[in-house]
C-alpha cells in the first residue's frame, strides 16, 4: 500500500510554480518577521526549489518508527508523547533534511494551527515576541512543522495529536496505538500516509486544518525553547 502511494507521489512532485494562497501570504509574513528579529532562515524559500520529496517522505517513516521506542524507555506513553512532541520531532527532521537532502529548500516553522475549527495551538507574533523577551513556558502552546519551499507542509505529529486528543474515540485510539501518520502537501491539497509498521488511523478533519506560520528556522526555534530556571 505504501509503495502505491509513493508511486503516486513520484508523479506529483512539488510544482515549480504555485498559485499565491493564504498559506504563502502568511509564510511571507513569517519570513519577514524572522529577518526583522535577526534570525537566519534554514533555507531559501522560493517555490522553485527542487528535490525528491517522495523519497524524503518514505525515509521519514522509517526514521520515526525507530524513534518511538525511546519514549517508552523514558517512561512515557509513546503514542501520547509522540503526538505532543512536535518541536523535538521536527527539529530532528529539519536537521536530517539539511544533511541528507540539501537540494530541498526547507524551514522548521513555528506557528499555530486550527483543527476542527478549534484553535488548539493559537500562536501569533505578539506571543512570539513575549516568549523571546521573557522566556517561553515549559509546555509550548504552539505548533511546529516543516515548510518545504514556501507552500508545502510536512507535519509528522499533528495526525497523532488529533487521534489521541481531538478524535471522539481518542481514548480507544490511545489504547490501540493508532498513530496519525504523516500529513503533507499544500494546505488546500493535504495528503496522509501511515507510518510503516505502526497501527494507523486517518486523522479526522485533517483536510480542513489551517496553518498559521509565524517564525522560521532553527535559530528562532532554539531561541523559543523553554529556558532553564
Amino acid at each position: 500500500m505504501f509503495g502505491n502511494i509513493l508511486k503516486k507521489l513520484k508523479k506529483k512532485e512539488i510544482p515549480e510554480t504555485a498559485k499565491i494562497d493564504q498559506y504563502e501570504d502568511l509564510f511571507q509574513k513569517a519570513q519577514d518577521f524572522t529577518v526583522k528579529n535577526q534570525f537566519n532562515l534554514d533555507s531559501q524559500t522560493q517555490s522553485t526549489c527542487e528535490g525528491s520529496v517522495s523519497q524524503l517522505i518514505s525515509e521519514i517513516s522509517d526514521i520515526l518508527v525507530n524513534e518511538i521506542p525511546k519514549y517508552q524507555q523514558q517512561g512515557f506513553d509513546p503514542i501520547v508523547s509522540f503526538g505532543g512532541d512536535c518541536g523535538n520531532i521536527h527539529f530532528a527532521i529539519i536537521n536530517f533534511i539539511k544533511q541528507h537532502y540539501p537540494n530541498i529548500c526547507a524551514n522548521i516553522t513555528v506557528g499555530g494551527v486550527l483543527i476542527s475549527n478549534q484553535p488548539d495551538f493559537k500562536f501569533d507574533q505578539s506571543k512570539c515576541i513575549e516568549w523571546l523577551q521573557n522566556g517561553s513556558p515549559q509546555v509550548l502552546d504552539c505548533h511546529t512543522w516543516i515548510t518545504i519551499n514556501n507552500n508545502y507542509i510536512l507535519d509528522c505529529t499533528i495526525g497523532t495529536y488529533i487521534n489521541t486528543r481531538v478524535d471522539d474515540n481518542h481514548a480507544q485510539n490511545r489504547k490501540n496505538n493508532v498513530y496519525g501518520g504523516l500529513i503533507f502537501g499544500s494546505e488546500d491539497e493535504l495528503e496522509h500516509v501511515a507510518f510503516k509498521g505502526l497501527g494507523a488511523k486517518t486523522p479526522q478533519d485533517y483536510l480542513n486544518m489551517k496553518y498559521s506560520p509565524v517564525i522560521l528556522g532553527i535559530e528562532a526555534f532554539t531561541a523559543l525553547a523553554p529556558r532553564q530556571p
